[in-house]
């Protein structure tokens, strides 16, 4: 398990949901609970959570009708 960069995945996602999509902050904040001890599960449920992002492009936070 130690060769998965789970850490890495889970801080771009983080950062997504931050910045562009709260819509995902919720399962976020569910996958960084495995932080210091990740599984196989975790990952790949991570990997989902970024193949949603990949699936939905469009979908971010709008201010004043532009796109941030």
């Amino acid at each position: 398990m130690a060769d998965l960069p789970y850490m890495n995945v889970v801080g771009a996602i983080l950062y997504v949901a931050v910045m562009t999509r709260p819509d995902i902050l919720y399962h976020t904040s569910i996958l960084a609970k495995f932080m210091s001890c990740p599984t196989v599960d975790a990952y790949d449920c991570a990997i989902g959570l970024l193949m949603y992002l990949a699936n939905d492009p469009d979908r971010c936070i709008t201010y004043n009708g532009s796109v941030v």
